[in-house]
C-alpha cells in the first residue's frame, strides 16, 4: 500500500546545473536607473511632518 501521492507531495526544485553551462556574461539592461529613480522621486505625494507633542508648560 503507498503512504504518498503525486497530489500531496510539493513540487520539488529545478535541477542544478551542469558544470558545463556556462551562464550568460556580459547582458545589459536598457533601464536607466537614476533616471528612473528620479521621476519615482519627483512623482511620489510628499509625506506630511509627523506633530511633535511636548510635555511641558510651553510644549504644544
Amino acid at each position: 500500500k503507498e503512504t504518498s501521492s503525486k497530489k500531496d507531495s510539493p513540487q520539488r526544485k529545478p535541477p542544478v546545473p551542469s558544470i558545463r553551462d556556462v551562464p550568460k556574461m556580459g547582458t545589459r539592461t536598457e533601464k536607466n536607473f537614476v533616471q528612473t529613480n528620479a521621476l519615482d522621486v519627483v512623482m511620489t505625494v510628499p509625506k506630511k511632518p509627523e506633530r511633535n507633542v511636548v510635555d511641558d508648560r510651553f510644549g504644544d
